[in-house]
C-alpha cells in the first residue's frame, strides 16, 4: 500500500497520530507533496495542535491554494485567536469561490469571536440565500443571536437547526442556556446532556452544564463537570473561577482558593489588580499592595484576613471601595487604605508586588482551623452607635432587631431575596422594634408590612445604607439581633460581632462562603445560618426562624427586665 493511502486509511479510522507519522515520513523524501502537507495539517487540527496545523496547512496552501485547504488553515488560525489573518484568508477564499458555504460559516465564526455579531449575522444570512435551511448555518445563527440577547429568536433558530440535523450539539447548548435562564432546569439539563452526547468533549457545554448543576445544588456532580471542562480549556478564566467556587462551597479550601483567583482574568470583572508583579507566595518583611475586590459584602468578609497579612508585611497598602475607607482605617489603624487604582500606583517601585486579599486565603485560610474565633474586627463609630441606639429605644423597651430582606442589581438577586410580606411570623412578634437595614428599600413595601403585621419598623433617613457605610456600620452595631438574607448586611453584622441570623438559599443563589450544611459560619462566630431544606422554599426557613425568635425575645426580656 502506498504511503499516502496508508495515511488516508489511518485518517478514516481517526488514528491522527499515525497520520502525522506517515506524512512526516513522506515529506522527509518528498517535501513538495501537497497532499501530505494537507493531510498532516488536518491530522494536527484534529489533535488540537493548532500551531502545527497552521504551519502544515500554510505549506499546503502555498503549493495549491484550494478553498478547503484555505478554510482549514483559517480554522487553525481562529483556534489560535489570530483572527485578522484568518479573516483575510477567508475573504480571499470567497473571492475564489463566492458561494463556498464552509468559508462563509468559518468567516461568521471569526466575526463572532471578535464580537462583531452583526457582521456574523450578515454572512450567515447571505449563505442561507444560496443554501436555504442549511442546519449548520442556522446552528451558528442561533449562537450569534443568543449573544445579542434575543433569546426568543435564538430558541426558534436552534429548533430549526435541530429539525434539519438533530446531532448539532451547539444548538442543544443554546436551548440549554435559554432554558437555564428561564429557570427551567430540567429542560436545560436534557438539552445539555443531548449536546454532550453528540460532542462529549466540548468545554463550553461541560462548563454550562456544571453551572446548571451548581444552581440546582448538585455540587458533587458539578465539580466533576467543571474539572472536565477545565482540562479541555485550561486557560478559560470563567471555568476556573466556577471550579473554584464549587471547590470552596464543598470545603476544599486549599485547591478552591487557587482556582478562585482566576476571577481576576474574567473579562466582565470591573476591578483588576494594580499594575504590579503578582505575588504568588506569601512574602515576609516586604512592602505590598493588596486589593479588596468584588462587592462590598465580600470586601467586608475578606477584610478579616487583613490582621494576618499586616503581620507579614513591613508596609501594607489595601485598595478598596472608597465608601469603606473611614470604617477600615478605624478598624485597622496600622494599614494604609486607598481607592482602587488600576494602572498607576504611587511609589510602586518600592513594593514587592500585589495580590487580591481574597486570594490570600490560599496562604492563610487553607483549613477551617485557620479561621480565627474573633469578637468582631470592625470598629464602628462609637458615638454614632450610641446615638442611634438611643433613638431606636426611646419609644420601646423591647429588643432592637435589624432586618434586611433583598439583594439588588445582580442576576441571583431574586433567589437571595425574601419579600417582606412573607416575614409575618417574625414581624408580628409584639414588643420588638424592627429597624430597616435594607438599602434601596421600597417605603410602600415597608409601610404595608408594618400595617399588615402590626409591627414597629423604623426606617432611619439619617443613615444611607449604600452610600455612607460608616454610618451603616454604626447602625448595625446598635442592634440586639440582625435577621437578614444573604447580602451585605449579613457581612457587616458578622464582622461587628452582632448576633445575626442569615437566610441561606439552596442551590440557585447559594454563595460559596456559607459553605454547605453547617449552621454556623467560620467567618463570623456571631452568625447563625437558617438554610432552605428545599430549593426555592422559604416557608420552612421563616417558620424555624420564627420559633427561634420567640425564644430570643423571651431570653432578652428575662435579661433586660
Amino acid at each position: 500500500m502506498k504511503p499516502l493511502q496508508r495515511a488516508a486509511d489511518h485518517f478514516q479510522r481517526g488514528q491522527y497520530d499515525q497520520v502525522e507519522l506517515v506524512c512526516a515520513e513522506i515529506l522527509a523524501t518528498r517535501p513538495d507533496d501537497t497532499r501530505a502537507w494537507q493531510m498532516r495539517g488536518l491530522a494536527a487540527l484534529h489533535l488540537r495542535k493548532f500551531e502545527d496545523a497552521a504551519t502544515f496547512l500554510k505549506e499546503a496552501a502555498s503549493r495549491q491554494a484550494r478553498p478547503e485547504t484555505l478554510i482549514n488553515l483559517a480554522v487553525a488560525l481562529l483556534a489560535l485567536e489570530r483572527l485578522p489573518d484568518a479573516i483575510n484568508i477567508l475573504q480571499h477564499t470567497l473571492e475564489l469561490a463566492p458561494e463556498n458555504a464552509g468559508a462563509h460559516l468559518t468567516l461568521a465564526a471569526c466575526y463572532m469571536q471578535e464580537q462583531r455579531y452583526q457582521d456574523a449575522e450578515d454572512v450567515l444570512e447571505k449563505v442561507l440565500t444560496f443554501k436555504p435551511g442549511w442546519p449548520k448555518a442556522l446552528d451558528m445563527q442561533a449562537r450569534v443571536v443568543l449573544k445579542r440577547n434575543d433569546n426568543e429568536r435564538a430558541w426558534n433558530l436552534a429548533l430549526a437547526a435541530l429539525a434539519g440535523d438533530p446531532s448539532l450539539s451547539a444548538s442543544h447548548r443554546v436551548l440549554g442556556d435559554i432554558a437555564m435562564n428561564r429557570m427551567n432546569f430540567d429542560l436545560a439539563a436534557d438539552h445539555y446532556r443531548l449536546s454532550l452526547r453528540n460532542n462529549p468533549n466540548d468545554p463550553e457545554t461541560q462548563g454550562n452544564y456544571a453551572l446548571l448543576l451548581t444552581r440546582r445544588g448538585d455540587y458533587a456532580e458539578a465539580l466533576t463537570w467543571y474539572k472536565r471542562a477545565a482540562e479541555g480549556s485550561p486557560q478559560d478564566a470563567a471555568l476556573r473561577h466556577g471550579l473554584g467556587d464549587v471547590l470552596l462551597i464543598q470545603g476544599h479550601l486549599a485547591e478552591g482558593w487557587t482556582q478562585h483567583g482566576w476571577r481576576h482574568l474574567r473579562k466582565e470583572e470591573s476591578k483588576a489588580l494594580v499594575d504590579q508583579p503578582l505575588l504568588l507566595e506569601l512574602p515576609n518583611g516586604v512592602s505590598g499592595i493588596a486589593v479588596l475586590d468584588q462587592g462590598v459584602g465580600d470586601q467586608i468578609m475578606i477584610a478579616s484576613i487583613i490582621p494576618d497579612l499586616a503581620r507579614q508585611f513591613t508596609n501594607l497598602e489595601v485598595q478598596c471601595d472608597p465608601r469603606l475607607h473611614s470604617l477600615l482605617r478605624r478598624s485597622f489603624p496600622d494599614v494604609r487604605f486607598s481607592s482602587f487604582i488600576l494602572n498607576s500606583v504611587p511609589g510602586a517601585a518600592a513594593t514587592a508586588g500585589s495580590f487580591g486579599v481574597g486570594d490570600s486565603g490560599r496562604w492563610l485560610r487553607s483549613r477551617f482551623e485557620d479561621f480565627p474565633h474573633h469578637a468582631g474586627y470592625l470598629k464602628p463609630d462609637a458615638g454614632r452607635q450610641t446615638m442611634l441606639r438611643q433613638r431606636y429605644t426611646e419609644k420601646s423597651r423591647g429588643p432592637v432587631v435589624g432586618i434586611s430582606w433583598a439583594t439588588r442589581k445582580v442576576k441571583l438577586a431574586p433567589h437571595k431575596s425574601l419579600p417582606l410580606a412573607t416575614w409575618g411570623p417574625l414581624l408580628s412578634r409584639p414588643g420588638v422594634t424592627f429597624v430597616n437595614l435594607q438599602y434601596d428599600s421600597d417605603p410602600a413595601e415597608v409601610a404595608e408590612a408594618a400595617h399588615r403585621f402590626g409591627a414597629r419598623i423604623v426606617s432611619d433617613p439619617t443613615v444611607d445604607a449604600s452610600g455612607d457605610l460608616d454610618a451603616f456600620a454604626a447602625q448595625v452595631a446598635s442592634m440586639d439581633l440582625v435577621i437578614t438574607t444573604s447580602n451585605a448586611a449579613a457581612h457587616f453584622a458578622g464582622a461587628l460581632n452582632v448576633p445575626t441570623w442569615v437566610f441561606v438559599p439552596e442551590g440557585m443563589g447559594g454563595i460559596w462562603h456559607w459553605f454547605l450544611e453547617r449552621e454556623d459560619s467560620p467567618w463570623y462566630p456571631s452568625v447563625r445560618l437558617f438554610r432552605q431544606t428545599k430549593r426555592g422554599d422559604w416557608q420552612d426557613v421563616v417558620d424555624r426562624a420564627s420559633s427561634a425568635f420567640l425564644t430570643f425575645v423571651e431570653q432578652w426580656t428575662d435579661l433586660n427586665p
